[in-house]
């Protein structure tokens, strides 16, 4: 699969002047117990068991598991410090987690992260097995909160493995994919959410920045505010996506309304007016004086139609289902799956919410 982020990296081997790196091997000692079995996982009490994740990157078959909950406040200000930078994120773009870790409920408090020169950031870097039932609370007030240059999340900067049943709070930052909870996704995310401010240049979302064309989010939400410099590919929810999105909201702090929004969906069939417009509901209006309802399952009805305006619907993959003439001032078309259609009213466009 292509990811939008990679970037060219040279490679120097040292090897005809006797120089070799020594790996860490990765046993029971770095860890409170376990042996890493399904049955036994290793165990994580401190926040130096869970940096000692990044001795354990290449052992695919290893299970953890949190104890406790765990504060990196202190590490961070002495051993995690690393000059400044924060906590080091545990895998990186060509060399992820492999593992399988059950944060059991528990969560990381005092996270902070400062490399706005560095790409693939969060407490983990790339995901490529498992995370789940983890809680991350990210302090913002002293530090600043997750800030990267790109592919930065709160919990994770570049995920293709499976993240469930997980939350972050707090602020993330950077330049392009960059997400509350996760950078770009290739994997799969569900029931998770965040709470926070998000900031970005581009690609920039309250859940994930770049939702790759492998990735999926079911039943995850975001809540706070996002904020973008100069594409159309900041979302409420997405900045960009190629995947799959389902039974996933928004709770924007300032407003009860319910408006999953999406910077960029990329089909073939789309221009870029309809790439840019707006979400709206079904229960609300899409021009003024006029009402969008959903009186069927999965029946798109517009009603109160100017007269003689030409009416267009694509589908959720981007191609058009309907085109006519508001000759009765009113239009029912039935579509096949739920997700986000594009209605196209004269010179107005919607993104319109099939539930």
């Amino acid at each position: 699969m292509k990811s939008i982020f990679n970037k060219a990296l040279a490679f120097a081997f040292l090897c005809s002047f006797g120089v070799h790196t020594v790996f860490a091997q990765c046993n029971a000692t770095l860890f409170a117990g376990g042996t890493g079995t399904v049955a036994d996982p290793y165990q994580i009490s401190t926040p130096e068991h869970l940096q000692n994740l990044n001795k354990c990157l290449k052992n695919r078959k290893n299970n953890y598991v949190l104890n406790n909950d765990i504060d990196l406040s202190l590490y961070l200000q002495g051993e995690g410090n690393n000059r400044g930078a924060g906590w080091k994120p545990i895998g990186t773009l060509h060399n992820g987690f492999y593992g399988k870790l059950n944060g059991n409920g528990h969560k990381v408090s005092g996270l902070w992260i400062s490399r706005p020169t560095e790409d693939v950031v969060g407490l983990f870097g790339k995901v490529s097995k498992e995370i789940s039932d983890i809680n991350v609370e990210i302090d913002y007030y002293l530090n600043g909160g997750v800030r990267g240059g790109g592919t930065v999340g709160g919990l994770v900067g570049y995920n293709e493995g499976i993240i469930s049943n997980s939350y972050v709070t707090g602020n993330v930052s950077g330049e392009y994919g960059i997400g509350g909870l996760v950078g770009e996704n290739n994997g799969k995310i569900s029931n998770s959410n965040t709470a926070g401010n998000i900031w970005g240049s581009k690609f920039t979302g309250g859940l994930v920045g770049y939702n790759n064309v492998d990735g999926s989010i079911n039943e995850s939400y975001a809540a706070g505010n996002v904020l973008g410099g100069y594409c159309g590919c900041i979302g409420s929810l997405v900045g960009s996506n190629k995947g799959e999105i389902s039974n996933s909201n928004i709770y924007n702090s300032d407003s009860n309304e319910d408006k999953p929004t999406i910077g960029m969906t990329l089909t073939p069939y789309i221009s870029p007016e309809i790439e840019n417009a707006p979400i709206e509901t079904f229960n609300e209006s899409p021009f003024a004086g006029n009402t969008l309802g959903n009186p069927k399952p999965k029946t798109i009805q517009l009603t109160n139609l100017p007269p003689n305006t030409n009416v267009e619907i694509y589908n959720t993959q981007g191609k058009r289902i309907y085109f006519g003439n508001s000759e009765n001032s009113q239009i029912r078309i039935p579509v096949q799956t739920k997700g986000i259609y594009i209605v196209k009213v004269g010179s107005q466009t919607i993104r319109a919410v099939v539930r």
